[in-house]
């Protein structure tokens, strides 16, 4: 059994509730030194307390490489093509998915984990990806026709079954960093900024929706 991907979804829920107002990753790690002093103090002996502040610093460790990959990590299938016969999407057709990366406003942007998120293509051959933040508010991402660097298949790790997913590398002219410089270049000053490539990971239900993306990205 894997247990990469329940290892980052227990990191993840742990950083993201708490337990009388302290994040219950807090007292995860902190537990093993807090058993191994209540220990140490009343037989007097420091091995409890150096166990348990190995075990604490080896937990804190974890926790860190975790939140440094945004709580993510993609597992590519190599080799992997999509099916011609799963079809294309039509013009303005909208598929039903997850998203996770970073997803922006004009002047805002959020990195984002699994969250329902909806991806159509317009008839100029883009395609727009938004995804519901909660309390009504959205953020999106734009994959625009020449953009795309690279698209592969996998699998995202998080939790017990994680999901089937593309992995959508692309370069982005989206965000606030082109908000900020969108009033320069547009009265004739200075040059537009440089799109950066950035790698989004959209995760499907099942491999037919995931192919007919796939292909019309590719497309």
């Amino acid at each position: 059994m894997n247990v990469t991907g329940p290892l980052i979804a227990f990191v993840f829920v742990s950083d993201h509730r708490r337990i009388l107002g302290v994040r219950r990753s807090t007292v995860f790690v902190a537990l093993p030194v807090l058993l191994g002093l209540s220990i140490a103090l009343p037989t007097g002996t420091g091995t409890p307390l150096a166990i348990g502040l190995g075990a604490t610093l080896a937990l804190g460790a974890i926790w860190s490489a975790v939140r440094r990959r945004g709580y993510t990590r993609f597992v590519g299938e190599p080799g992997a093509r999509p099916r011609e016969e799963a079809g294309d999407l039509k013009v303005e057709e909208q598929v039903a998915l997850r998203a996770t990366g970073r997803f922006s406003l004009h002047r805002r942007e959020d990195d984002l984990l699994l969250l329902s998120a909806t991806l159509w293509r317009v008839a100029v051959g883009d395609h727009v990806i938004m995804v519901a933040a909660g309390n009504g508010r959205y953020r999106y991402e734009f994959i625009t026709r020449g953009s795309l660097v690279a698209v592969r298949a996998g699998r995202l790790l998080f939790g017990a079954r994680p999901p089937t997913t593309l992995a959508v590398t692309f370069r982005s002219s989206w965000g606030p960093a082109f908000a900020a410089a969108e009033n320069v270049y547009t009265v004739g000053r200075g040059e537009p900024p440089t799109p950066v490539e950035k790698t989004v990971y959209l995760s499907f239900v099942d491999e037919d929706e995931r192919d007919r993306v796939w292909l019309s990205l590719l497309r």
